[in-house]
C-alpha cells in the first residue's frame, strides 16, 4: 500500500508538464516509512529476488546520482553563465560519493549514510547553486524585470501575445491579458501600454496594431527555453502607443 501511494503520487505529477516541486511532497511520508522499515529489518536474507532488487536500485542511484553530478557543471555553461571552480568541486565531491556506495552494496546501513551525504551535497548544489544559474529556463522572471523596467505610471495590464505561461500571470497579475497574436494586437493598440509578444505571434500582432492605428515599439527581446513545452522561445516586450480616437 506505501509503495503503491508513493509510486502513484510521484508519477502522476511527473506526467504533469508544469508543477512546483513541493507538489510531490505527499510521496515522501511512505518513502521514509519504507525506508526505515528496510534498515529496521535486521534478517539476512539470501533471496535472489531480493538481491536483484538491490542490485537495480543501486544501478539506478549511480547512473542518477553521476548524471546529476554532470548536470551541476553543464548545465550552467549551456543554459546561463557559466560554472565556477567550486561548483565543479562540489560535484565531484558528490559523484565521488555516488560511486563509493557500489563496493559497500552488501552493507546496506553504511551504503544508505554514504548515499544520503552523496545526496545532500548534490541536492544543495542543485537546488541553491546551478538551477539559479540557469537563466535560459527563466524566462516569465526576466520578462517581469522587464516590465518592472520599462512600466510608466498609468499603463494598463500587460499584453501578452503568444506566451500563456501560468507563471507570467503569477508575477505580473491576474488582469495579465493572454491572447494570440492578431487580438492582443487589437487589446494593445485600443489602450496602449506594455505588450510580450512571442516570436511566432509577431507578424499577426503588428499588423493588428497597425490596423487599428496605433503603433508599437520594440523595447527588448528575451530569449530562451520554455521548458514547460521544451522548445526555444523569443519574447520581444513592445511599447504600443494607442490608436487616436
Amino acid at each position: 500500500y506505501l509503495l503503491v501511494w508513493a509510486a502513484t503520487t510521484w508519477l502522476m505529477f511527473e506526467f504533469v508538464p508544469t508543477k512546483l516541486p513541493h507538489y510531490i511532497l505527499p510521496a515522501y511520508p511512505a518513502l521514509a516509512i519504507l525506508c526505515a522499515l528496510w534498515l529496521a529489518d535486521g534478517r539476512a536474507s539470501h533471496s535472489t529476488g531480493e538481491r536483484i532488487a538491490r542490485l537495480i536500485s543501486l544501478a539506478l542511484f549511480v547512473l542518477v546520482g553521476l548524471a546529476l553530478a554532470a548536470f551541476l557543471v553543464i548545465a550552467p555553461v549551456r543554459l546561463g553563465g557559466g560554472s565556477p571552480w567550486w561548483l565543479y568541486a562540489g560535484a565531484g565531491v558528490g559523484a565521488l560519493a555516488v560511486a563509493a556506495t557500489v563496493p559497500l552494496w552488501r552493507r546496506k546501513r553504511e551504503a544508505m549514510l554514504l548515499a544520503a551525504f552523496a545526496a545532500v551535497i548534490l541536492y544543495e548544489l542543485a537546488g541553491f547553486v546551478t538551477v539559479p544559474r540557469l537563466e535560459a529556463l527563466w524566462l516569465s522572471p526576466r520578462l517581469a524585470d522587464a516590465v518592472a523596467r520599462y512600466d510608466e505610471p498609468g499603463d494598463p495590464p500587460v499584453v501578452a501575445a503568444g506566451y500563456a505561461e501560468p507563471s507570467i500571470t503569477f508575477l505580473l497579475g491576474t488582469s495579465t491579458v493572454l491572447e494570440l497574436g492578431a487580438r492582443a494586437g487589437a487589446t494593445a493598440a485600443a489602450r496602449g501600454g506594455l505588450a510580450l509578444v512571442d516570436e511566432a505571434e509577431r507578424p499577426a500582432f503588428l499588423d493588428a496594431v497597425a490596423g487599428a492605428g496605433g503603433r508599437a515599439d520594440a523595447l527588448e527581446s528575451i530569449s530562451g527555453l520554455n521548458y514547460s513545452r521544451g522548445r526555444q522561445t523569443a519574447i520581444t516586450v513592445y511599447r504600443v502607443s494607442a490608436a487616436a480616437k
